[in-house]
């Protein structure tokens, strides 16, 4: 990512930022009171949604904790776990253990990633002990059965709709570096989020968005045009029920990808030819 596409994605991830840690807050304050999947849920969704935001501009501290804080309410998930005095308080040393690198970003202030990270390592390995579980091992999505409710299109039906419209506003304003950086964002997002969900063509999409984005930004809105069609369609087929691909980059989309490489070989082919 060039220089001024990293400043957009910093700037945007610093307006999203405090919007999903006052839910986060919100969310956590009243998990025990108003238990339901539905919560737990839009916990996973937050902190996943922190987590690539946080990737997608380089924070590492912040996407590891997001990470770790993910795997905890997947977890939350199994019927035999009981949110007690005890796992609600490390649930909210957890929420800190966030805030406060989140916190030093948005206002620009000076945080000790590294005490930071030990403090965090510390409070998940308790929250583990205490839940009974392994995250070496691999933590899927429960499943709609699991949870009561289709947590895939609950997912698609809100948070991938909102991105999605942020591209369709990206492209309404038409300059060339806030779309750019609009597809640069929530397809980083989807890409996590496809990975999740296990949902490779829609994640094949994302890809191929990224990686037209990077070998041609001034395309951009020819990118995000075709990239936008592709997951609206994408979306559709996951709302009617696929829950095994979710779509599929289009020729024009992969055509993209790969124009800059067809570019440089026919100029080699060109010279080849005026040579003989």
């Amino acid at each position: 990512m060039n220089d001024s596409l990293h400043e957009q994605s910093y700037a945007y991830f610093l307006q999203e930022a405090p919007q999903l840690l006052q839910v986060l807050e919100e969310e956590l304050l009243n998990l025990k009171a108003e238990w339901s999947m539905n919560k737990v849920h839009t916990l996973m969704r937050v902190t996943h949604t922190l987590k690539g935001s946080a990737a997608c501009v380089g924070l590492d501290s912040i996407k590891q904790i997001a990470h770790s804080f993910e795997d905890i309410f997947r977890h939350l998930c199994r019927p035999e776990v009981t949110l007690d005095r005890e796992t609600e308080a490390l649930l909210f040393e957890a929420y800190d253990c966030l805030r406060t690198p989140l916190m030093a970003e948005i206002t620009g202030s000076h945080s000790h990633d590294a005490e930071v990270f030990d403090r965090a390592a510390a409070v998940f390995s308790e929250l583990q002990a205490k839940l009974g579980v392994n995250f070496a091992s691999e933590v899927e999505i429960p499943n709609s059965d699991e949870l009561g409710f289709d947590v895939t299109k609950s997912i698609f039906e809100v948070g991938v709709a909102q991105r999605l419209a942020e591209i369709d506003r990206a492209l309404a304003g038409g300059e060339v570096e806030t779309i750019a950086i609009a597809l640069q964002t929530q397809a980083e997002v989807f890409l996590g989020l496809a990975e999740s969900l296990n949902l490779p063509g829609f994640g094949a999409i994302a890809s191929a968005a990224i990686a037209a984005l990077a070998g041609d930004p001034d395309k951009a809105i020819t990118i995000a045009q075709i990239a936008l069609a592709d997951f609206q369609q994408g979306q559709a087929s996951i709302l009617a029920g696929d829950r095994s691909g979710g779509g599929s980059p289009s020729a024009q989309l992969l055509e993209l990808v790969g124009g800059e490489d067809k570019e440089d070989k026919g100029d080699k082919g060109d010279k080849g030819d005026k040579g003989d």
